[in-house]
């Protein structure tokens, strides 16, 4: 449907020299394709349904002075076929002299080759093929018109019918000579990124106009917390300095290298709080001469806060039921949540009793068996649980002194039990090392406990909750003066 087709007759001298042509639909006419045309046997058509019916169709051919007619035999008529470019279809930087793909979709209906044509504002700057097999895909190597970077676009063509389709938005082609990435610095405190950069052309020996730094550049603009923008596009037509205000930011000495990076401030960070934070930056290429000077064009990226704040310190509970713990030691702090469980870990099904900044919370009334108290930093990130165990007496007499016995089991695989004694009320502090003397976890801290018999458990796990290798481990108590340290031994299976 929609693409021409030829209808042909035959006919004798003795026939008149004008017909009429119909389109018929179950033998009825349905539609009137010619009137008084020339009977010469053949005529041009493009195709068209009757109320989008596909099936039925025929073709009446008729001498209206004498009335003598033929039909065809009976035929379909399908839809037009289906064009659509897939890529690029808009955003995309693509980099000359990098291979890429360029891929469409397309309906059995069309022909077998296609016109693959480059467009820059609108108009036709480069056949990129004349004539390809319509196989949805083909293999180019991006090069600009002249020095022009932004505008482009790709159109399809189908050679049989000219139905094409464009790139939905424009795509840009840039140098070699680009930002990579804008990504955040791991493992910090947010305000910062890592940005990397392919290195300009002329940065190595012997070329004509030596690239001797670069220098890091980032716009300036309003607090951008919250915006859901996304990445910057680039909206400028040459490879001259940016629109925008700009901030220089560092300088990082060129050697030659194929790609360079360093790690610059960032506007502010992405959260889970206020949404995302873009920065944008642009990298300058400076040669000897102090007017010659080649940009790329600008990238944006987001930092993050990675560093959760830490457990709170000395928690404990104190008389009249009240658990307190140490002030903040977080610049970013933002408020503590106090967590009341069944169970000796977070599990997720844990309560929240209060959200506070001060550091003491009535619990009386409350009936866990188990409090976690822990930190949220201004960005949204909640650092690990310190924990409040209610720890089992053992029944027994009255201890009378001091003393940390063997856990057990042991060897265990992976929970096995530590029991001390506490001859009088005291802070305790329960803690686990390997064999190499660092912390694994601290089971207690520092915690106010009632004289008797006590016992806390050990599921083998570490500070983050991740379950530890099979090896030798220690447990140390520290209870008023008294210290003790016990060997155990984690397996990864026990043999009877």
């Amino acid at each position: 449907m929609g693409l021409p087709f030829e209808i042909r007759w035959t006919y004798t001298g003795d026939c008149g020299a004008r017909v009429n042509i119909e389109l018929l639909r179950d033998g009825a006419v349905c539609s009137q394709i010619a009137t008084d045309v020339e009977n010469n046997g053949t005529y041009t058509w493009y195709a068209a349904q009757c109320g989008a019916v596909t099936d039925g169709y025929s073709i009446r051919v008729t001498e209206p002075e004498s009335g003598v007619s033929a039909v065809s035999d009976v035929f379909q008529i399908m839809p037009a076929g289906v064009l659509a470019v897939t890529a690029p279809n808009g955003g995309e930087h693509l980099v000359t002299g990098m291979t890429t793909t360029l891929t469409w979709a397309h309906s059995d209906c069309l022909g077998s080759l296609v016109r693959l044509e480059l467009l820059e504002q609108g108009n036709v700057c480069a056949v990129l093929a004349i004539s390809v097999p319509n196989s949805g895909s083909f293999t180019w190597t991006p090069a600009r018109c002249g020095e022009v970077s932004t505008g482009y676009r790709l159109r399809v063509v189908d050679l049989a019918s000219g139905t094409s389709d464009v790139s939905d938005a424009e795509f840009v082609i840039g140098p070699p000579y680009l930002v990579l990435s804008v990504t955040d610095v791991g493992h910090d405190q947010g305000g910062q990124v890592r940005v990397r950069w392919r290195h300009e052309e002329n940065d190595q020996a012997g070329a004509a106009t030596p690239i001797m730094q670069y220098s890091v550049w980032r716009r300036v603009d309003a607090n951008l917390k919250g915006s859901a923008a996304g990445p910057v596009p680039p909206e400028f037509r040459t490879m001259t300095y940016p629109p925008g205000t700009w901030d220089y930011v560092t300088s990082v000495p060129a050697g030659g290298e194929d790609t360079y990076g360093t790690v610059c401030p960032s506007l502010c960070d992405s959260s889970v709080v206020d949404g995302m934070c873009w920065s944008v930056y642009f990298v300058r290429a400076h040669t000897a001469q102090p007017v010659v000077f080649f940009d790329t064009l600008p990238d944006s990226g987001y930092s993050v806060d990675n560093i959760a704040p830490a457990a709170p310190a000395g928690l404990r509970l104190e008389a009249g039921d009240v658990l307190t713990w140490q002030e903040p030691t977080d610049a970013d702090f933002q408020y503590f949540t106090v967590y009341g469980s069944a169970v000796d870990h977070l599990d997720g099904s844990e309560t929240v009793v209060d959200r506070t900044t001060n550091t003491s919370l009535g619990i009386g009334g409350q009936g866990f068996a188990h409090f976690f108290v822990t930190a949220t930093d201004s960005h949204g990130n909640e650092g690990r649980a310190a924990a409040l165990f209610a720890l089992s007496g053992v029944p027994g007499a009255q201890p009378t002194s001091f003393a940390l016995y063997p856990c057990a089991p042991n060897p265990f695989n992976p929970v096995t039990t530590i029991r001390f004694d506490l001859p009088q009320a005291v802070p305790v502090s329960v803690r686990v090392y390997d064999i190499a003397g660092r912390l694994v976890q601290t089971l207690v801290d520092n915690v106010v406990m009632e004289a008797g018999r006590r016992e806390v458990v050990w599921r083998g796990c570490d500070e983050s909750g991740r379950q530890v290798a099979t090896g030798t481990y220690f447990c140390r108590m520290e209870a008023g003066g008294f210290r003790g340290t016990e060997r155990m031994t984690l397996v990864s299976k026990i043999v009877l």
